[in-house]
């Protein structure tokens, strides 16, 4: 249960609240133009309806500015010279009741009404306006999993993945939906402000309309055609970008993330450092970190992590907030529609692949089968399925009494046939992760996946007699789906290998821990656990001769087919994820070694 202080935090860390109130609230000095300046400016061309309005910083050199126009309250800050092209000042440009930090550029911009400019920004070719008070897209409710409603979420620029996930998926703890309510009426009225801002150092060029947003430090916006009423949150270290074409609509950008390309994001996060662009489509949705959305449309859904969609593929009201998985192209989750009303949602599972031209039909519930498979061309019916690891398949074969719209479930298939994929995705991931305020643990072999495997395994060991296929009804789980016999038995022997392997992993990073890390003194206990690392040391080279199976079959394949595909594709001992896991035997080998001559059993 969410308690009010795990949200406080939301407000009490928030970097983007302190600069806000920062920007706002003007202590700078600053006098009035001299007339001899006034006289300089308007010898360059400039025009001012009333000069007196326009306030300058101390060092404001007036042969910086030409060619412009200024109307109400101007503030300029100082210009130092630089070698830079072009420096900083203010040529061709129109500025009504604006401020400016110290060494801007404002270069050719038809009309800039109502902002804050940072130090050292630069704007070029943009027109930005402000008018009135807004929060930036703050405060916007959104259903991100039932497309006309039940999941609604009040969206903060600064929010992280957890959060989301319980105020989405925690609609029955009344307590903390009132929590959270609470802490977003903080955070949004905070956000309120009579003025837009673009930051220090934030570069803003070729943008048809910037309208009552926030542009965050250091910031890259090149070739926008709209952003309204939105946050960019940027940083130095971190800087986002939006790029050509980009259409942004009440949306909040968090840092290190990049719109490009004809996007467009319509009232929606867009968590740290992923990509939407290509053309795709945003709306209503929350983006976790490390996405990439290339194409296609999601639509009222929650995507978590590392989740990618590169080709033409449609996603409505998914609540997936574990991410890591992949819409192939053609696939259409999002039969939402009964006819009557698009009230239904899916919950799919961690790292699920949905295959090319698949068909997900709602309401489904994968959530408890994570690192699932659902084939090419495969049409699912609307169920729960609770079997980690699953492969779904259309039945190749007629089965007596079995529906033809049912598919074969093979459980554990992933881990029995597809090992290569799962650890090429641990590797991926981790080379891909540049979030800083979520942290991850990329092991497909975690503590409640296991337990997930355990429970697949008593429910396929519960059917009374054996028979050659399963149905609905016989193994609670599989869904509207047909289970052989033959798989359910190579399933409860490959969730039984990984559930052991998954324990004599931990043991051995226990004492690995507890024994090498701090040197504590050997006791009975440890010494009754040379067994199973004995064990482990089979199992951790048979785990790479699978990895090693799966990619083969891949390779025998392709040069059975392809002429030149030697040619084209490494040997299998170049393959990255091959060598990759040959150094994590041999790691942990080495690990195992050490630990049975510590424990005295080297044999």
């Amino acid at each position: 249960m969410k308690r009010s202080s795990d949200f406080d935090r939301i407000i009490a860390n928030s970097s983007f609240l302190m600069r806000l109130r920062q920007q706002t609230r003007a202590t700078d000095t600053t006098r009035a133009l001299k007339a001899a300046e006034i006289a300089q400016l308007e010898r360059q061309g400039n025009v001012c309806g009333n000069w007196s309005l326009l306030a300058v910083r101390d060092r404001f050199d007036p042969s910086r500015v030409h060619h412009s126009s200024f109307h109400g309250r101007v503030v300029l800050g100082s210009f130092t010279p630089s070698g830079s092209h072009p420096g900083p000042g203010i040529l061709a440009s129109t500025l009504v009741d604006c401020e400016l930090g110290d060494d801007v550029v404002i270069h050719r911009c038809p009309l800039i009404s109502g902002y804050l400019i940072g130090a050292g920004a630069y704007l070029s070719a943009s027109s930005l306006v402000h008018s009135g008070s807004c929060t930036f897209g703050n405060g916007t409710r959104i259903s991100a999993g039932i497309e006309p409603g039940g999941r609604e979420i009040t969206l903060l620029a600064e929010l992280d993945m957890p959060t989301v996930s319980a105020v989405l998926g925690g609609r029955g703890d009344i307590a903390a939906q009132s929590a959270y309510e609470g802490v977003a009426q903080r955070y949004v009225a905070r956000c309120a402000a009579g003025a837009g801002g673009v930051e220090d150092g934030a570069r803003v060029e070729n943008c048809r309309s910037i309208r009552n947003s926030w542009i965050g430090p250091a910031a890259r916006i090149s070739g926008a055609e709209l952003i309204l009423e939105s946050t960019v949150l940027s940083n130095s270290d971190e800087p986002t970008e939006i790029g050509t074409g980009a259409i942004l609509e009440h949306c909040l950008v968090q840092p290190g993330a990049r719109i490009d390309s004809h996007a467009i994001v319509q009232r929606s996060l867009i968590m740290e450092h992923s990509t939407v662009e290509r053309q795709a489509k945003v709306s209503q949705s929350v983006v976790g970190p490390n996405v990439v959305l290339g194409e296609g449309e999601v639509t009222a859904s929650c995507v978590g992590p590392f989740t990618g969609a590169h080709h033409q593929s449609l996603l409505i009201a998914a609540f997936w907030p574990a991410g890591r998985g992949v819409l192939g192209a053609g696939s259409n989750v999002g039969s939402n529609h009964t006819s009557r009303v698009p009230d239904q949602e899916i919950w799919p599972g961690e790292g699920m692949f949905f295959g090319l031209d698949s068909v997900i039909k709602f309401p489904a519930d994968y959530s408890r089968a994570p690192y699932s498979v659902i084939a090419s061309g495969v049409t699912t019916l609307p169920q729960r399925v609770s079997f980690p690891f699953s492969l779904i398949v259309e039945t190749q074969q007629h089965l007596p009494g079995v529906s033809p719209a049912f598919n074969r479930l093979i459980p554990a298939w992933s881990l029995r046939h597809n090992l290569y994929a799962l650890e090429r995705n641990q590797i991926k991931y981790r080379r891909r992760n540049n979030a800083r305020r979520h942290q991850f643990d990329f092991s497909y072999l975690r503590d409640d996946i296991v337990a997930m495997m355990g429970e697949a395994v008593q429910r396929l060991e519960a059917v009374g007699q054996p028979a050659p296929h399963y149905l609905p009804g016989t193994i609670e789980g599989i869904g509207k789906n047909v289970v052989l016999e033959q798989d359910r038995i190579d399933a409860i022997e490959t969730y039984r290998w990984f559930i052991d392997y998954a324990g004599c992993l931990a043991l051995e990073r226990g004492l690995l821990r507890r024994l090498i890390g701090k040197r504590r003194p050997v006791c009975e206990e440890d010494r009754s656990a040379r067994g199973q690392l004995h064990q482990l040391r089979d199992m951790i080279e048979a785990l790479h001769q699978s990895v090693r199976a799966s990619r083969e079959r891949d390779r025998e394949r392709g040069l059975r087919i392809i002429d030149d595909y030697s040619c084209t594709h490494p040997e299998l001992d170049d393959d990255d994820v091959v060598q990759h896991v040959a150094a994590q035997v041999l790691q942990l080998r080495t690990e195992i070694d050490e630990l049975l001559r510590h424990l005295g059993g080297t044999d």
